[in-house]
Formats: C-alpha cells, structure tokens, sequence
C-alpha cells in the first residue's frame, strides 16, 4: 500500500478511535493465544457523537479461536466503512485489540497491525485507548525498542519494527498511564 492509502486509512481509523498512528508488522501476543472476552461483542457507538448528527458504530463479531472481526461505520456514508480483524492480547492485565485492516485498502504487503489498550467499564462501555506517540518515539530514539518515526503534515507516524517478545517485554516494563492516553473512545453498546 502506499503511503497516501496508508495514511489515509489511518487517518479514518483515527477520526474513529481518536488518534492511533502507530503501527507494527507483529502483534502484541500470540494470535494462537487470544484472550477471548464475551463482553467486548456487539453493536457499540461513540459516545462523543451522542446528538451530533453523524453517529459512529463499532460491529465487533467473535469468530473462532478468538479471532475479531469488526467493522466500523458511520451512518452518514457508505464509503466510511472500515473492516478490521484481529484477536485480543494481554499484557500485566491489560487487555489490547490487535487489529490488521481488510477492507480494500488493505494489500497483502501492508499487514501491519494497529493497538488499542481498552477496557470495559463499570458502566458497561467500552473504553478505547491510544497509544502515546510521544511516549514509543522516545523508546525508539533511545534503543529501548526497534521502530521507526515519520513526520507527516498531519500527525507524526510510528512502526515499531520489533519482536512480539520484545514489544511485550517492553510494554510490562511501564504502567499504563505511561504508554496510553486516558479515555481515548468511549463506546455504548445498543440497545436490542
């Protein structure tokens, strides 16, 4: 894929789930080993966008052996539907969503993952992360971990190029107010 697509589908993903612009070819866990979470199906939408006209939708579906498959949409076109796959990792309790695009923009030689840390609350929403910029620059400008940084015009990019193992390793190191943002998305189920 090149770079325009890339960013451009990055760019969609985050108008959806507030920012992410980091990327890696490994994921942070084995896919093999997916934590399965009963509570994270279903039809969720941002509550940021409450009354605000165009409203935001997560379809998150539980395939098998913990595989994800969740489209995000937007009632206002059709154009905006993303679908993504993934699987859910966990790293000293906290759960993340590792997700590869499939839609077509997707190409087979960008199988990059994105990350998204996420809970879900005690009120029942689902609470998305992203992860700091800022925070994985400086990891990799200090040797702590092996990636990439590029400037944009609109946002500042990063491939963390390293192993699954050291990108676990490195993330159970930190807490999580060190590596994510606070409150990124917050996502309400709907109703039936």
């Amino acid at each position: 894929m090149d770079k325009k697509r890339r960013f451009l589908w990055l760019g969609l993903v985050a108008l959806l789930l507030w920012g992410c612009n980091i990327e890696s070819p490994n994921p942070l866990g084995d896919p093999a080993a997916a934590v399965i979470d009963p509570d994270l199906p279903g039809i969720w939408y941002a509550v940021e966008n409450e009354g605000e006209g165009a409203e935001f939708y997560a379809a998150i579906f539980q395939r098998d052996q913990g595989r994800l498959h969740i489209i995000y949409f937007s009632d206002a076109r059709e154009e905006d539907l993303i679908y993504l796959e993934g699987f859910i990792s966990e790293i000293n309790g906290q759960r993340f969503l590792n997700l590869k695009l499939i839609d077509r923009y997707a190409e087979e030689d960008d199988q990059n993952y994105i990350f998204f840390p996420y809970d879900i609350d005690k009120k029942g929403q689902l609470v998305t992360r992203t992860l700091k910029t800022e925070f994985f620059t400086q990891a990799i400008e200090d040797g702590a971990i092996k990636g990439s940084v590029s400037d944009s015009e609109f946002f500042t990019s990063v491939t963390l190029d390293d192993s699954t193992q050291n990108l676990v390793a490195f993330i159970a190191k930190h807490k999580k107010e060190e590596y994510s943002e606070k409150d990124s998305g917050i996502f309400r189920r709907m109703k039936k």
